[in-house]
């Protein structure tokens, strides 16, 4: 299977790799880290005013949101997330943000990704560029344990499994759909978010499906040997704020925390999302266009 996915599986992969290194190398533990999260492109928390009287019941709501995700084909997205890992009184933070632009009918999409850890006092970064073409994968990546020249670009023709898992994750639309099955839904109120009016909505979804939307975003740690659903998963903190307009969404926070084999995490996401079913533009880069075959 292909290593890279999505934000959440490639910093995830990233971060425990780092961990095992860094609890191997040095049993003096590093003092916790302190963490602010501010949502992406916002400077001021918004004012959450009265619900309209037209407003939709939750179950309406619940249905409107899901009918027009499931219509999501094409967007820009901003998201960040951030994670702290503790492990043996070890502890770890990593700050992660990426920008993706998604053109369904296209069959194209770009991500960028910038990540920060610190561990025990050493501070790693990792930065990487991916673009899939049609059925070819590019990318350009800095990362320590990649094994990559930074400096150049490579590609990998996908198919089969490959392929369908690489789209799968960038499909944020039946993903809300997974996330909504069987949740319940409380119209916090509305506010306006980068200009646009919404309704923000407080979902407490199925663990079942909460599960089944992390792995269909990418964000399947069984891949990594952990299993959450084994083991004790808090219930996840989950915002979403939909266009009044169209009901399409807007903004996304999540919030969760589980431990697994005796590691402690807790992660919180958020994203916003533009240029909803819009023309959007991806171009390939010309260095791109003479990459090399990726090794392996």
């Amino acid at each position: 299977m292909l290593k890279y996915k999505n934000i959440g599986i490639v910093a995830i992969t990233t971060i425990l790799a780092m961990t095992v290194a860094a609890c191997g190398g040095n049993e003096t533990a590093s003092p916790p880290v302190g963490t602010t999260q501010n949502s992406i492109g916002t400077t001021a928390a918004p004012t959450t005013a009265a619900l309209p009287a037209t407003t939709p019941a939750p179950d309406a709501m619940l249905k409107l949101v899901n009918t027009a995700s499931a219509g999501m084909n094409s967007f820009e997205s901003a998201s960040r997330v951030v994670m702290n890992i503790s492990l043996m009184g070890f502890t770890m933070h990593a700050d992660m943000t990426a920008t993706m632009t998604v053109d369904v009918s296209g069959k194209k999409f770009f991500m960028g990704l910038t990540s920060q850890t610190n561990a025990a006092g050493q501070a790693a970064s990792m930065t990487e560029q991916m673009y899939l073409i049609s059925d070819t994968l590019y990318m350009l990546t800095n990362s320590p344990d990649s094994g990559l020249n930074p400096t150049t670009w490579y590609k990998k023709t996908l198919a089969g499994t490959d392929l369908t898992d690489m789209w799968r994750t960038q499909d944020v639309g039946s993903q809300i759909q997974t996330l909504l099955d069987s949740a319940a839904l409380q119209i916090v109120g509305t506010e306006t978010v980068s200009g646009i009016q919404c309704f923000k909505l407080k979902i407490s979804p199925n663990m079942d499906k909460f599960l089944a939307y992390l792995s269909a975003s990418g964000n399947d740690l069984s891949t990594l040997g952990i299993n959450p659903a084994a083991q004790t998963l808090n219930q996840p903190d989950v915002n979403i704020w939909v266009n009044k307009a169209n009901y399409l969404p807007v903004k996304m926070d999540i919030g969760m925390a589980f431990d697994a084999q005796g590691m402690t995490i807790n992660m919180t996401t958020s994203s916003t999302f533009d240029k909803v079913n819009q023309p959007v533009s991806i171009v390939l880069p010309a260095a791109a266009q003479t990459a090399l075959p990726m090794p392996g």
